[in-house]
């Protein structure tokens, strides 16, 4: 997709599905992650915990589930910064339908992914969407090559302007919190194929399980690290957000969070074909 997912993009996802519905995308997701092997790994760890607003409590407090069922119950429970702002983390006070949809976990991205008929990217397809490919009109035999295919940044390799994207950098102008898609003050970061927000402004979870080695893997022939036989502690997140300085929102800058993790500076944006897996 062009942006990340908005506010307004999930609202719909989320109103147009019966409970019934919900749950079969959030069973559908459990068994993606690798089912109750998963949820054994995930308690093994401590992983097996959303943040959630609780009566008067913050939205930091700690909701453990220790079961599938127990947790599509929480995941059921919706995107409660909606009707609860004021007990929303910084990043959600200024709702917004064209601000991206932060506070969903892996496990939400995938479930509006499979509702959509589309799916997260991989780790690879997010940063040659970042960069461009080698060639930038998607056919080699076009020939329209990529000026800077290694580039750091979606403009290029230099850091000219602390206002070009919505980092940490833009702190200083007052800006603390999420930005809409379609800011027009961050045009110049626009991907060499047009994709808005690429760096900063939130985090983007890929369909990857984060593994350190996983460039070295690659060689001639990508390979996803989402597989049926592997399980691991975290999943990917690329991008950078409103929150991190300029060493982390460049376009090679991994991250990673466990698959319930929720946050006011992370969210997703979908790719518009499904993969083998789906």
């Amino acid at each position: 997709a062009k942006t990340p997912t908005t506010c307004g993009q999930y609202k719909i996802y989320w109103d147009a599905t019966s409970e019934d519905e919900k749950r079969k995308l959030f069973t559908q997701v459990y068994e993606l992650c690798g089912g109750d092997k998963w949820l054994e790994k995930s308690k093994e760890w401590g992983h097996n915990y959303f943040y959630v607003i609780k009566g008067d409590k913050d939205f930091n407090n700690k909701k453990y589930f220790n079961s599938k069922e127990e947790m599509i119950e929480i995941l059921l429970q919706g995107p409660q910064w909606w009707t609860r702002p004021k007990k929303a983390p910084l990043g959600w006070k200024d709702y917004d339908d064209s601000h991206p949809v932060i506070g969903v976990s892996w496990l939400e991205a995938m479930a509006y992914c499979l509702w959509a008929g589309y799916t997260l990217p991989t780790e690879a397809q997010w940063e040659k969407a970042a960069k461009g490919g080698i060639y930038l009109d998607g056919d080699d035999s076009g020939k329209l090559k990529n000026p800077n295919p290694r580039r750091i940044y979606t403009w290029g390799d230099e850091w000219d302007r602390d206002d070009r994207i919505n980092s940490s950098e833009l702190k200083k102008k007052g800006e603390t919190k999420t930005t809409s898609v379609y800011d027009k003050r961050f045009t110049s970061a626009h991907s060499p194929y047009g994709c808005v927000d690429m760096l900063g402004n939130v985090w983007e979870w890929c369909i990857d399980w984060y593994d350190e080695e996983l460039y070295s893997k690659l060689k001639d022939k990508y390979t996803t690290s989402q597989n049926d036989n592997l399980i691991l502690k975290y999943h990917s997140v690329r991008g950078g957000s409103w929150d991190v300085d300029r060493r982390d929102v460049r376009a090679s800058c991994r991250g990673r969070d466990r698959d319930a993790y929720r946050s006011d500076d992370l969210a997703f944006r979908s790719l518009a074909f499904r993969s083998s897996r789906l």
